[in-house]
């Protein structure tokens, strides 16, 4: 069967281009041939290219808060006008970017036609036996401008459409509650990543809902390697750092960071795209590929990270690691690391730091948590893609 997956291949985020570069590998490895469907909103792409233009960012900014009164939307869109045209400084470092990530994406990816908004698909809808939506926070309105029926999968004519492992974080199921009846109705199959919204649109949409894991999960540290990128004059030993810039000015993360750094006195590397301040020595590598990336986790002595797939890809690698909580996306860390027994790896306080606790025998039960894990969630996509065939 010939699969079409749509989610955030394109962006300069290394969770969100494994998570599908994870998702294609599992489906091919069912048996099914996967290509990307390579939709690429404008209100999406303005956060990666280099001179995103100033008045249509400004018109999107207007245009996504109908409710508010026009004074109200004339305030944000002027805001958004200024926010793009001050980005403009960072064009050099975007198109820096560009070609690190574009460079594992034309490797890795098959990609179709570009398609810039949801008419571009319905007009020319990809070739393929079945879409599939996911992973990653396909249904936040606050990432996607409004929700997209383009992520619902609201286009082709007699596919199949399954929803894979959707995160409803910060979706508010009531105020898009018609949205997401009409453009839900049209889906086959719904699994959430997460299940903090489970019980409400269940409730909202009178359907079952499963619950899988983030696509990157359903790989080995052993599947990995054919991703990896080595990176020559590595320290033998070192701290690897992966986080995103958040509301406290990662004043958590520093005091967590260098609280390891001085027990443990190695050097610290910083992976972060985002451009966060430490205050001590720090050396960054904020331009490196996807698969450098999986090479910086997979030989780390030490992670610290706020990032919900940087807790992934220390997990799957076996690394000692702390979690820190960070604003948006703590409670999806929490859930993961619970239902994999390693809650101790939350730091929430400076008082949650644990330096040892987890090794190869908490792993041992780490798989076997995972393992269960993976069999509900490949069985998931097994069967909704194997009902197409019938």
């Amino acid at each position: 069967m010939k699969v079409g997956l749509i989610n955030y291949h394109f962006v300069y985020n290394y969770g969100a281009v494994l998570q599908c570069t994870a998702l294609k590998e599992a489906i091919e490895n069912l048996g099914h041939k996967v290509i990307i469907i390579d939709y690429r909103p404008f209100s999406q792409q303005q956060y990666y290219l280099p001179y995103p233009n100033a008045f249509k960012c400004a018109k999107i900014a207007y245009n996504k808060f109908p409710e508010k009164n026009r004074l109200k939307r004339s305030y944000i869109a002027a805001k958004w006008f200024v926010h793009v045209i001050v980005s403009y400084k960072n064009a050099k470092y975007r198109k820096l970017l560009d070609g690190k990530f574009s460079s594992f994406v034309n490797r890795h990816l098959q990609l179709t036609c570009r398609y810039n908004t949801i008419e571009d698909i319905r007009s020319n809808p990809p070739e393929a036996d079945a879409y599939v939506c996911g992973s990653d926070q396909l249904w936040n309105p606050n990432v996607t401008w409004g929700l997209d029926a383009a992520y619902f999968l609201n286009f082709g004519h007699h596919q199949k459409r399954i929803a894979y492992a959707v995160s409803p974080c910060q979706l508010d199921v009531h105020k898009y509650s018609d949205s997401l009846r009409n453009w839900c109705d049209n889906l086959d199959a719904i699994s959430l990543r997460e299940a903090e919204k489970k019980d409400e649109l269940e409730g909202l949409l009178k359907r079952p809902i499963s619950i899988c894991i983030d696509p990157t999960l359903l790989l080995t540290a052993n599947q990995y390697k054919k991703f990896e990128e080595k990176i020559n004059e590595l320290p033998e030993q070192y701290i690897l750092v992966y986080a995103f810039c958040d509301e406290d000015k990662n004043r958590l993360l520093k005091s967590t960071v260098e609280s390891i750094y001085q027990k443990k006195n190695i050097e610290i590397i910083d992976v972060s795209i985002d451009n966060i301040q430490w205050g001590f020595p720090v050396t960054k590598r904020n331009s490196c590929t996807p698969g450098e990336f999986l090479f910086y986790f997979k030989n780390a002595t030490y992670i610290i990270t706020n990032s919900f797939h940087g807790t992934v890809f220390s997990i799957i690698y076996h690394r000692k690691f702390l979690s820190v909580a960070k604003h948006g996306t703590a409670s999806r860390m929490t859930e993961l690391l619970r239902k994999l027994s390693l809650e101790n790896q939350m730091v929430k306080n400076i008082s949650d730091i644990n330096y040892y606790s987890v090794d190869e025998r908490n792993y041992l039960e780490v798989e076997e948590n995972l393992k269960k894990l993976q069999v509900e969630s490949l069985e998931y996509l097994m069967s909704t893609l194997a009902s197409n065939e019938d």
